[in-house]
């Protein structure tokens, strides 16, 4: 599942964006599907965070990490103003891998 809100144009950025850093909201998911992958794309006015849940195992960490990776080449590339997106290869993250990280706010 990918779930992408963009909170920074209207109509939705003169209501939410006074409230943005003072909400309280949570993520519920239901724990008995053990091998869902669910990423939270959340494009905001000075910030894109991406939130990723996966199953606790060495592959789908590596796997979620290199698809982490090519997304975050593609949004830096684009932010930049570069054109040519496919021939950038990812950059490093900074990873905790406990399967629920906000991987690369703003």
């Amino acid at each position: 599942m990918l779930s992408f809100l963009d909170a920074g144009v209207p109509p939705l950025s003169a209501v939410f964006a006074p409230h943005i850093r003072t909400a309280n909201t949570r993520v519920f998911s239901d724990g008995r599907i053990a091998a869902r992958v669910c990423m939270w794309v959340n494009r905001f006015h000075e910030e894109t965070t991406v939130t990723a849940s996966f199953p606790d195992s060495p592959i789908a960490h590596e796997s979620v990490r290199r698809y982490l990776d090519a997304m975050k080449s593609v949004y830096v590339r684009v932010a930049e103003g570069r054109s040519d997106i496919r021939q950038r290869r990812a950059t490093a993250l900074s990873f905790s891998g406990n399967g629920n990280d906000g991987l690369f706010p703003g």
